[in-house]
């Protein structure tokens, strides 16, 4: 499983984790519930999920190539939702998400967010 870190365009991060293998694919978020709103799973090249087996309700994020929010439905357990026009990718999120039509997410580069997590990891000793 890949992880990444996303922004949108109101400066909220979002920590994804991408799916690599079919079995990863399959189990997306089943099992993980009370995830923390900022978590996410985001599945490339997909345009549909379903939440057969989810005991919670979820917000999907339908995004187009681009990685903007061109949709967002609040899908109850054991439901499918299906692709809609446009739709090259979808993030399965918390139920609470604070995600909206026409957020455009980008990748914060990797070594950005070190040297993020490296300057509050130093102000915390500072006091």
């Amino acid at each position: 499983m890949r992880r990444e870190t996303l922004v949108d365009n109101r400066g909220r991060r979002w920590y994804v984790e991408v799916p690599e293998t079919s079995q990863e694919r399959a189990r997306g978020l089943l099992g993980r519930e009370g995830v923390p709103p900022e978590q996410a799973m985001l599945f490339e090249r997909t345009r549909s999920i379903h939440t057969v087996g989810m005991r919670f309700p979820i917000t999907v994020a339908f995004l187009d190539a681009s990685m903007r929010v061109v949709a967002l439905r609040r899908i109850p357990p054991g439901r499918l939702a299906f692709r809609l026009l446009g739709v090259r990718h979808v993030m399965e999120c918390a139920a609470d998400a604070a995600l909206r039509e026409g957020d455009h997410l980008v990748p914060v580069e990797p070594e950005e967010e070190r040297n993020r997590a490296e300057g509050a990891g130093s102000q915390r000793g500072v006091g």
